[in-house]
């Protein structure tokens, strides 16, 4: 364990900005879980726990996943190409297609352009 802490603790203490972006995307990840338990007649506590138990699996596949991306570092750049690419897809062809088709084009636009400058805002504060 104290070997696996002494690799991991400097991409930890380097990793400030990535860790917040996570954790503001855990937010409405999470109230989206736990709105459609108390839609389907469950309690605010009930709905806690299983918005917290959806998340579960992150913190257990911490560790592995850190591991295979240490010993794929060479072409990590690529995978992480790849992924940003089918996240810009998921996001302009479904979310914001469908955000523009529930709220309105001007609505949608505006919370597009806020989580951007949030996420901008977080990025700039945590990198310096």
């Amino acid at each position: 364990m104290p070997a696996l802490l002494t690799t991991c603790l400097p991409v930890i203490l380097s990793g400030e900005s990535m860790a917040v972006a996570i954790g503001v995307h855990n937010i409405p990840e999470g109230l989206a879980v736990a709105s459609v338990a108390v839609s389907h007649g469950q309690s605010v506590l009930t709905a806690m726990a299983v918005a917290t138990a959806a998340a579960f699996p992150q913190a257990i596949m911490a560790v592995p996943a850190y591991l295979f991306v240490d010993f794929f570092s060479q072409i990590l750049p690529i995978g992480l190409g790849f992924a940003a690419g089918a996240m810009m897809w998921l996001v302009l062809s479904e979310m914001v297609t469908e955000a523009s088709e529930s709220l309105g084009k001007k609505t949608a636009a505006t919370t597009v352009l806020l989580g951007f400058l949030a996420m901008t805002t977080f990025e700039a504060i945590f990198s310096s």
